[in-house]
């Protein structure tokens, strides 16, 4: 029997969309880190191990991130995995998971980011125990971008049988840096960029696993302000937010400080205080907290590409900076005049 011909591994590419999307975008690990696991939570996985390369960084250094979610056919690495700007939320028609999780990439270029921070990358997919694995190279991309407009990955291992019933690996080789990878700062921002990690989905880091007293430990808070459902709009009563506020006995360093918005159970917002003014960055020094805001991350598109930050310009945004500042400023004025929260 004649078995057809196999469509081989293929990405149509642009020149200006790798080197934007990819390399100039992201130049930090934790986000690059953390796109990847945003890919496994959206596969519905419940572990995600992370291994990093400790010492040293030189060409046999590696980083790699392997989950235990839906893993990949060859067909879907064709018509999904290998498709940039792929919108899934609005070809799948759905923004459920098949696990009942929302999901929570939108884009399709989240895997453009790993050339932020290597030069390589090996991705190793196992669906009903068959294992597809393929090479990408930014050499190579950049070279058939220019030439061809179409990138064809290195195969690797196609369609092999296996003991592992599922699950995915992502390899990053060739790291860009050459200093030592500071661990714990890592772990501390992946888990920042994050408010899903539980029982459920476990995320592990060196064979530590990575929890939510990496983020902010609220035990050694001096007050503590919640919200529940609170409407920021009054003409739009489904633009609600959650979470916390606290403040904190001595100043907080300057990459901690500030208030993260999440959607999702993702970052949507590095740490901001609203519209800070000069005068008033003393007190909120203090301040630290945790804003769930998932109205921002449903319809409309009100993230920046790089999913690091919100478009404030818009209604969303706009309301969302008005709640925050006045929000800010009357904790301020509480915790310096000595109110304790009710």
């Amino acid at each position: 029997m004649v078995m057809p011909e196999r469509k081989p591994f293929e990405m149509k590419i642009e020149l200006t969309v790798v080197e934007d999307l990819g390399i100039k975008l992201y130049g930090k690990l934790p986000p690059v880190i953390s796109e990847i696991v945003a890919n496994a939570w959206d596969a519905d996985a419940h572990n995600v191990d992370i291994k990093i390369s400790e010492g040293r960084i030189d060409e046999d250094s590696t980083i790699c991130i392997e989950d235990d979610g839906n893993g990949m056919s060859y067909d879907e690495i064709i018509d999904k995995y290998l498709r940039i700007g792929r919108k899934k939320r609005e070809e799948e028609d759905t923004d459920i998971t098949p696990g009942n999780r929302k999901m929570m990439g939108s884009k399709g270029i989240g895997k453009l980011s790993v050339f932020g921070v290597s030069k390589m990358f090996d991705v190793e997919t196992v669906m009903d125990h068959k294992i597809n694995s393929f090479r990408m190279d930014i050499d190579d991309i950049l070279e058939e971008a220019r030439e061809r407009g179409v990138y064809h990955p290195k195969e690797l291992e196609i369609g092999k049988k296996v003991a592992k019933e599922q699950g995915t690996a992502i390899t990053l080789r060739l790291l860009k840096r050459r200093s030592d990878i500071p661990i714990d700062a890592v772990r501390r921002d992946v888990a920042r960029h994050f408010s899903v990690i539980d029982d459920d989905f476990q995320v592990t880091m060196n064979d530590k696993p990575i929890a939510s007293s990496d983020k902010y430990n609220k035990e050694n808070m001096e007050e503590l302000w919640k919200f529940e459902d609170v409407v920021i709009d009054d003409e739009n009563p489904e633009w609600k937010v959650s979470g916390w506020i606290g403040t904190t006995e001595k100043p907080l360093d300057e990459n901690e400080r500030g208030v993260v918005v999440m959607a999702r159970g993702k970052l949507l917002q590095v740490s901001t205080t609203f519209d800070t003014k000069v005068g008033e960055k003393y007190s909120y020094s203090y301040l630290v907290g945790e804003i769930n805001a998932e109205f921002l991350d449903d319809k409309e598109d009100l993230i920046a590409t790089n999913r690091q930050s919100l478009i404030w310009e818009s209604p969303q945004g706009n309301a969302l900076k008005k709640w925050g500042t006045e929000t800010l400023k009357n904790i301020s004025k509480e915790s310096l005049s000595g109110c304790r929260p009710t």
